[in-house]
């Protein structure tokens, strides 16, 4: 299963995706655990970056070309599974690629957020590094300190410590992923998924190529029912993930759709009527019910 860790440039929370299919809701800073001689090719569908690796596995990232609000865009980081060196590739899927040696994922932060404020950037570069406590700083064009300035003085340094969820702006930041969906079931008529999540996270069902058949907002009692645009009757595998609100998601759950036979049996062949008229004879399919 594919680890991805996603760092939201707009949030400053970090999630793993353990799919090879991930969907972004703003620009982030993607880390994938491959090397560069495992890729094949990237190529730019829409505003999705496809990645197709030398064993003809897909990774695609979902809105990774989709520009934010304030101009910010994705950065793809590549982590050697071998040695933990990290390649920050520019413009991935286009000519103007080029990879970049880096140290840590903050460098990426704070290049791609020059004059911005990264206080939120080292924060989450920390936790996503394993680091076990950094220091909320930096400044913002809005949020100048001079050098007798005493606020922080007064109300004390604010230390973070790398946990499940990352302090930014005297706020904790949710960066828990939901818990794999459960009892996720296909109905008979291969037309409806239901289950169990978190209350109020968007369930989304995948196909097996990671393309979204249906995503619907779990009710405060946990349940939720996913219906597909199409039945799945062909013994399709398909993937079910949580969302929480804060961009993190769950495991994916599998669910395996039943093979139904919908193809009729041929004619029956050799049929006969005995000569008093009583009983009918001849050649059907193995199995079937002659009426």
């Amino acid at each position: 299963m594919m680890n991805i860790v996603a760092l939201s440039k707009e949030k400053g929370s970090s999630y793993t995706e353990h799919s090879s299919v991930v969907t972004l809701d703003s620009a982030s800073i993607l880390k994938i655990a491959i090397s560069r001689e495992d890729i094949k090719s990237f190529s730019r569908v829409n505003n999705d970056l496809i990645i197709e690796l030398n064993d003809h596995e897909k990774i695609t990232i979902k809105n990774f070309f989709t520009v934010g609000p304030n101009g910010q865009h994705s950065d793809l980081v590549l982590e050697d599974p071998h040695d933990g060196a990290l390649s920050w590739l520019e413009n991935p899927g286009t000519d103007a690629a080029v990879y970049t040696s880096i140290d840590s994922l903050a460098e990426v932060g704070t290049q791609t957020t020059a004059n911005e404020y990264v206080g939120a950037w080292t924060i989450a570069g920390a936790a996503l590094l394993g680091i076990g406590a950094m220091l909320l700083g930096s400044s913002k064009s809005d949020h100048r300190h001079s050098d007798n300035d005493d606020s922080d003085s007064e109300s004390g340094s604010k230390t973070t410590t790398a946990t499940d969820n990352t302090v930014v702006n005297g706020e904790t930041a949710n960066t828990t992923a939901p818990a794999e969906p459960s009892g996720v079931q296909l109905s008979d008529d291969g037309k409806t998924i239901t289950g169990k999540a978190e209350a109020g996270s968007t369930v989304t069902v995948n196909d097996g190529n990671g393309e979204e058949l249906g995503h619907v907002t779990v009710g405060s009692d946990g349940s939720f029912s996913v219906t597909l645009p199409t039945a799945q009757t062909s013994g399709q595998s398909l993937t079910v993930t949580a969302t929480d609100t804060a961009g993190n998601t769950s495991p994916a759950a599998t669910v395996t759709a039943p093979t139904i036979d919908t193809t009729a049996p041929a004619e029956p062949s050799g049929v006969q009527l005995s000569d008093d008229g009583k009983t009918i004879t001849g050649k059907g399919e193995a199995g079937s019910t002659i009426s």
